[in-house]
């Protein structure tokens, strides 16, 4: 009986000692790092998750047999160690370590960016209380989306997400300058100026209060490039700021000089019946240098323009455009309209007529459309859209060209200087001149070389410029 109640001890022994015995899992095998940091190993039977060891600091957990490191740009080991459930299944030993050098790859050039250009298409006018439609026409990008807002005279109209611009009931026209914005590049902007106009009255009063040697012209250009060919769309959109005045016999303009980007004086004068540019001499004399017109021949300053071409117009002389809401002019000179754009802009301008600004029951200033250009910018059509508030009578300034201020210090000098070249055969002049507009800090520089003998003469004009080092250069035009 005690032998059979031992074996049966024995049994339940052996049995316990077996279902106590836990399983160790075997280390992972053939782990494999690519180029691209991706960490793979082969399946661990039993297994339940995986802890990877990046430089035996970092552990990662993970649940399938792969693993992609962020951080490639630099060298690393890694091995991996299978996990069980820490009762009957222990982890395994660590598989082999594998170590990681990144690929050295070439430098792949960057795109270039993006040049986005925004032209905004749609009339300069609409009319009070009416709509016009505006379009954003986006270049450089395939996100063409915009944001329009007012910038000035948002009191007087309202823009909605499309464009579609609503102006308010006026009594005078009013101008505001709207905004098209691109979304893929907030700092890439175009403007363009709109006129609400309101329809006015003209009166005979009204002409009579214009009727002024002494006049200025401001405002501004609009200008809108038009690519050429099959189908022709607007490219971009300028604005070109301008001021002029006049006297009868004096006219004066303000101009940005296209090369240097700085604001200029010009000044024209009526010299014997001439319209005549006005300079100053070395000599400190004033200088007269005839318009001339596309045949080269000099124009004469009634031809040109320049002075108060208003005078003396009847309101018969005017028609009201339904369609412009403008008093148009429609008598009989062919030329005034010319005439009237010549003294308001120095700039090139062909226009198809000229209409009345009117607000508040006076004769504010003058509306011109250009035909067709294609001389502003190489390979595109331009039209010009002239706006100028104009203002009459004594308190009108009408600049004129000075000449130098005496100063003995200096001119005493260049007096014996002249005086001695007066006296030589022959010489050799490098004279630099260097000039500031009042409207302007930059100074512009420019010269020439003369040579002069008993028989000759060498005369050649040079433009200045500076090298990275400041030193000074002469560019010979001639």
């Amino acid at each position: 009986m005690k032998k059979i109640i031992c074996t049966i001890l024995s049994i339940l022994m052996v049995f316990t000692l077996v279902s106590c015995k836990k399983i160790t899992l075997d280390a992972p095998k053939n782990l494999q790092v690519s180029e691209e940091g991706l960490v793979s190993w082969s399946s661990v039977e039993n297994a339940i998750e995986y802890v990877v060891t990046i430089n035996d600091t970092e552990n990662h957990t993970v649940t399938t047999n792969i693993y992609q490191v962020e951080d490639i740009t630099k060298a690393f080991t890694v091995y991996v160690v299978a996990k069980g459930d820490s009762k009957k299944i222990l982890d395994s030993l660590p598989s082999d370590k594998v170590q990681f050098n990144p690929t050295t790859k070439p430098d792949v050039p960057k795109p270039p960016k993006e040049e986005i250009k925004i032209g905004i298409s749609s009339k300069s006018e609409v009319m009070s209380g009416q709509s016009i439609k505006l379009t954003a026409n986006v270049t450089g990008t395939t996100d063409t989306s915009v944001t329009w807002e007012i910038k000035t005279g948002s009191e007087f109209a309202s823009i909605d997400a499309e464009g579609n611009l609503k102006a308010n009931s006026v009594d005078g026209d009013k101008v505001i300058e709207v905004i098209a914005r691109s979304n893929k590049d907030t700092s890439v902007t175009a403007s363009k100026i709109i006129t609400i106009v309101a329809k006015p009255e003209l009166t005979a009063d009204m002409l009579n209060a214009i009727n002024h040697d002494r006049v200025g012209f401001e405002g501004y250009i609009n200008i809108s490039l038009y690519t050429i060919g099959l189908f022709e769309k607007l490219d971009s959109t300028y604005t070109i700021n301008i001021k002029t005045s006049m006297d009868g016999t004096n006219w004066y303009a303000q101009y940005e000089n296209s090369q240097t980007g700085t604001i200029q004086d010009l000044y024209y004068k009526n010299h014997n019946g001439l319209a005549c540019q006005v300079g100053v001499s070395f000599m400190n004399d004033e200088e007269y240098f005839p318009m001339l017109d596309e045949l080269g021949k000099e124009v004469s300053f009634t031809d040109s323009g320049l002075y108060n071409s208003l005078k003396g117009l009847k309101v018969s002389d005017f028609t009201f455009n339904e369609e412009t809401w403008r008093y148009e002019y429609t008598g009989l000179d062919t030329t005034l309209a010319s005439k009237i754009v010549a003294a308001a802009n120095p700039y090139d301008f062909d226009p198809i007529g000229f209409g009345l600004i009117i607000e508040d029951g006076e004769i504010m200033g003058v509306y011109a459309k250009s035909n067709d250009d294609y001389t502003i910018s190489q390979g595109y059509k331009a039209i010009q859209e002239l706006y100028v508030f104009m203002n009459c009578g004594d308190s009108v300034e009408v600049p004129t060209i000075a000449k130098y201020s005496y100063d003995a210090e200096v001119h005493d000098d260049l007096q014996a200087a002249i005086d001695n070249m007066k006296k030589l055969d022959s010489y050799t002049l490098d004279f630099k001149e260097m000039t500031q507009s009042y409207l302007s800090t930059s100074t512009i520089e420019s010269g020439f070389t003369e040579t002069i003998t008993a028989t000759e003469c060498h005369f050649r004009p040079y433009t200045v410029r500076y090298d990275s080092q400041l030193n000074e250069h002469h560019d010979y035009t001639l």
